[in-house]
């Protein structure tokens, strides 16, 4: 907080490199704009509370950003998969608490802003194969964004039959789950973000919506 005749002035913490890496990674799709308010918003929130972390809810985001919450909601996932800014989501029972945001240093500093990683090399025999066992899983992914990130992801993994099996099935176990269902699956993670983070792995919680039982009616 800076203080100047007497009056504390609130300033944005914000990062010029990080603010080259997020026009580098929007410029394509020409969301740089909204990009650009986005983490404007999360500065101004850290700013107003002089720390990297603070309490926030999407709400509160969207109306310093401009924009709808929907909106504000895909570019702060998009910001979890560049590294820039970690979330801490937080709940009481079944009612979502703000959640405690954290702005992150850019891992690009000191380097040109990019986005692109260096493509994985396979034969070509192997690259079909593999591009066809993505789109079974692009197919049956219900949040299909980002494809690109995403396939690179999953290139990196490179599964076998075994994996892409574990996956296809814990990705139509999870879609059945509560989390991924409400609010219009607004709460359903990114595809690279899902791949990244091994989410097929997860444990399925208790409350899963098994809709096939939920209807059967013996008599």
């Amino acid at each position: 907080m800076r203080i100047e005749d007497g009056r504390q002035l609130a300033y944005a913490w914000q990062e010029k490199s990080v603010l080259r890496m997020i026009r580098a990674h929007y410029d394509a799709s020409k969301r740089v704009t909204g990009g650009i308010a986005a983490y404007t918003a999360l500065t101004e929130k850290a700013s107003n509370t002089q720390s990297d972390d603070f309490e926030a809810t999407q709400g509160d985001l969207a109306r310093l950003a401009g924009m709808h919450r929907n909106t504000i909601s895909s570019y702060l996932e998009d910001f979890e998969d560049l590294k820039i800014m970690a979330v801490e989501r937080r709940k009481i029972g079944n009612a979502n608490m703000p959640s405690i945001y954290r702005l992150l240093p850019c891992p690009l500093t000191g380097q040109p802003a990019q986005v692109d990683e260096k493509p994985v090399v396979h034969n070509t025999e192997e690259s079909l194969e593999l591009d066809i066992c993505f789109e079974q899983f692009w197919a049956k992914y219900p949040k299909k964004k980002s494809k690109k990130p995403a396939l690179k992801s999953f290139q990196k993994i490179n599964p076998d039959d075994a994996l892409l099996s574990t996956m296809l099935d814990a990705l139509e176990t999870q879609k059945l789950t509560n989390d991924w269902s409400k609010e219009g699956g607004q709460f359903i993670p990114l595809p690279v973000t899902w791949l990244n983070q091994a989410r097929w792995e997860d444990e399925v919680p208790e409350q899963k919506v098994h809709a096939d039982e939920s209807e059967w009616n013996p008599l």
